[in-house]
């Protein structure tokens, strides 16, 4: 990013903006699946003047995530990318409940590329393992590889294969 003409500091800020959009849509399409599966035991099965209202209550949900203080001022002041490990977060987990179990553990992967704080939804990925035991422990390990894929280019630029567990070591 730091070779484009605009100043780097705007565009990591830019980035974490676009996960701030991100974060608020994934977290409304967990709160409208979670309403009619509440409402119904099934997200399919609700009236569609229900299931109209539910989508808007969810709009209404995501929009308030966007504009929550905390979300706009740590991507738009500060530039931290707290939106960019939250989205992976919840990604995780709603791939988690719906089954694509593959896919949570990319998505956990990059959420632990983009900040070790990642670790506090382990706990949850683990009881939800005790309880369901639907996946394999062994998918964990999908999660480290897309740490190491993801610092392909920092390899490139002579960097340890070890680096991004290093990180985490280093403490």
């Amino acid at each position: 990013m730091t070779y484009l003409p605009i100043p780097a500091v705007i565009q990591y800020k830019l980035l974490s903006c676009v996960f701030d959009v991100a974060l608020a849509l994934m977290a409304g399409k967990i709160y409208c699946e979670e309403r009619m599966r509440g409402l119904t035991g099934a997200p399919d099965a609700v009236d569609k003047s229900l299931a109209s209202k539910v989508r808007l209550q969810s709009w209404f949900f995501a929009a308030l995530v966007w504009v929550l203080p905390t979300v706009m001022m740590n991507s738009s002041y500060w530039g931290q990318c707290d939106s960019m490990y939250g989205f992976f977060c919840l990604a995780t987990l709603y791939t988690l409940r719906r089954g694509s179990f593959v896919m949570a553990f990319v998505f956990l992967g990059l959420a632990f590329t983009c900040k070790l704080q990642t670790v506090f939804i382990v706990p949850i990925i683990g009881v939800y393992y005790l309880i369901s035991r639907r996946f394999s422990m062994v998918w964990v390990l999908l999660s480290v590889v897309v740490m190491w894929v993801a610092g392909i280019v920092a390899f490139g630029f002579w960097r340890s294969l070890r680096g991004p567990l290093r990180v985490y070591n280093d403490l």
